[in-house]
């Protein structure tokens, strides 16, 4: 029973791996619908802005719902966090060198 327990592990393991990258890149999809960068957005009299780009070094943005705002907001958290996981997992697949 063991040894099928651990056959199951580096499997799943890798099947995490495979998902946390996934949304990580999704991360850049979701900017790129989005029509910028909400982590550095900005929110003005209940109006939502997402950085949309920098022209001649002064910011652009762009409206968004509060929706898509808050959304683009928490997705590039939980991409940031599923990117440290997916290193942690990555160190535990790769073998060590003696």
């Amino acid at each position: 029973m063991s040894k099928f327990l651990h056959m199951l592990k580096r499997p799943a393991l890798w099947l995490l791996f495979v998902v946390c990258c996934v949304n990580f890149l999704a991360m850049f999809v979701v900017a790129y619908e989005v029509g910028g960068d909400a982590s550095r957005g900005k929110v003005v009299d209940g109006h939502f802005y997402a950085l949309s780009r920098y022209v001649h070094g002064t910011p652009t943005y762009l409206e968004v719902s509060e929706q898509t705002y808050h959304f683009a907001r928490w997705h590039i958290c939980s991409a940031f966090l599923t990117a440290v996981l997916a290193t942690v997992i990555w160190q535990s697949l790769t073998p060590k060198a003696s």
